[in-house]
Parts: C-alpha cells; sequence; structure tokens
C-alpha cells in the first residue's frame, strides 16, 4: 500500500479512497471525479504511469529494469523485477517500485 501511495504522488495523483480489492480511487488535476487506478494489477494504468514519468523500461533475461531518475541526475538507479515468466506482472512491479523512489528521493 506505501508503494501505491508514493507512486500516486509522483504521478500527481490524491487518492481519494482506498479498494479492498486493491488499487484506490484517485484524482488528478485534470480530473476530479475518482476515478479507479491500480497499476499494481493493470498493465495499461503502469504503463501510463511510465510514460507520465518519462521512465525508460527495459528488459534483461530474468529481470524488468525500470529506472527512476530524473533528467540530470547523475547516477543510476533503477529497480528490477524478476519475472518468473511473468514478465507483464515484474513490469507492473518494477514501474510502481521506480515511481515510489522516485517520489522519496524528490
Amino acid at each position: 500500500m506505501e508503494i501505491l501511495k508514493a507512486a500516486a504522488a509522483a504521478a500527481g495523483l490524491r487518492i481519494s479512497n482506498w479498494r479492498l480489492a486493491g488499487g484506490a480511487y484517485v484524482t488528478s488535476a485534470t480530473r476530479r471525479a475518482p476515478f479507479r487506478w491500480d497499476p499494481e494489477n493493470d498493465s495499461g494504468q503502469a504503463l501510463e504511469l511510465a510514460a507520465l514519468l518519462r521512465m525508460p523500461i527495459w528488459y534483461e533475461e530474468s529481470a524488468v529494469v525500470a529506472d527512476q531518475r530524473k533528467c540530470g541526475d547523475l547516477g543510476w538507479r533503477v529497480e528490477f523485477g524478476l519475472h518468473d515468466g511473468h514478465r507483464d506482472r515484474a513490469t507492473r512491479q518494477a514501474i510502481l517500485k521506480a515511481a515510489a523512489k522516485r517520489k522519496a528521493m524528490a
């Protein structure tokens, strides 16, 4: 839940209500009506988050790498999600972890 909160904050979303089944209802500056947001289980929303944060993503043999550094940062800071045959789930996890870490470092 903390990773989802930090990722939402990195994306400029405000959580209005948690869902018991996962995810949350959020609002944004452009969408004032609450909408369901669950990038942990929704690949489209995870990729929208990565695009919004201009986050490069690439694949290695046993991992997904999502780079959360900001433009102008000196070091590489990345998150790995081991896919164990579930590359889509690992991609969502890597994006969420990198977005949350980005917010924590802001």
